[in-house]
Parts: structure tokens; sequence; C-alpha cells
């Protein structure tokens, strides 16, 4: 007993799919085994959170907001930790000095971009993080 099996045509666009998914996975195999390795050695930064200045402008913010923001920035060590103040004293200069930052007065009110400016003169450090209490602080010492 003879079995007769007909010649199926398969297009030759079906191999490549096939050849070029085999490739792609075998690509994504290789690197994602490599980068497990590799992330665990890797240095992300050759500063530390003491290496850091840290700059904050406050104009009229909540002050819970500013107080949370500035007790976890402190928390933190930054070699310095200056608050600018755009024409905006009390409370946010207490709040600030308890917490160890300096404070300086921008007085008439300039705008964030001018408050970031003065306090960018006095900036020694290499890195320097600017952050605001809207937004979120990382952790200072991962990549910059």
């Amino acid at each position: 007993m003879h079995l007769i099996v007909e010649s199926v045509h398969i297009p030759v666009e079906i191999y490549i799919i096939i050849a070029s998914s085999v490739v792609s996975f075998i690509y994504y195999m290789i690197n994602g085994f490599a980068s497990v390795f590799y992330s665990k050695n890797r240095e992300y930064s050759i500063y530390g959170p003491g290496d850091v200045t840290v700059v904050m402008p406050v104009y009229n913010e909540d002050v819970q907001t500013f107080r949370m923001a500035v007790n976890s920035i402190a928390r933190q060590k930054p070699a310095r930790f200056i608050v600018v103040g755009d024409s905006s004293d009390e409370p946010y200069r207490t709040i600030a000095t308890s917490a160890g930052a300096e404070f300086y007065l921008n007085i008439p009110r300039q705008g964030k971009r001018k408050a970031l400016a003065y306090a960018m003169r006095m900036v020694k450090t290499p890195p320097c993080h600017v952050c605001g209490q809207r937004h979120h602080c990382p952790p200072m010492g991962g990549p910059l």
C-alpha cells in the first residue's frame, strides 16, 4: 500500500517571516539574558547624594506639601540645599532653615525662571538637582 501525498507549495514570504521571527527571538533572548548581568554591575553615577546641590523655588505653595518635600530632600543629605522664595517669605523660610536648607528671598516676584537663575549662581557642585514640590523628586545618586 502506497500513500500518495500531494506537494504543497509554500510561498517564499512565509519562509522569510518564519526566519526573521526565529532570528528576532534569539536576538531578544540573548539581549535579555545579557542585560540581567550587565545591570547588576553597572555604575549609574560617580556622584552620591552628598555631592549634589538641590535647588527648590517656592511661590505661595501649600505649606504642608512644601514641608513634606523639604523634609524628604533634607533626609537625603545633599551637599547643599537651596530654597529660593520668589516673593514668598514666611512660613517657607522657617520650614526650610529648620530642615537645614539655605533660604534666599527674591523680591519682587520675578517668576520661577529668575528664581532658578538666582539660585544657580550659588551652585558649586557639578551635579545640580532642580526640584519643585509639585513634581516627583527621585532619590539622588541615580542616573543624572
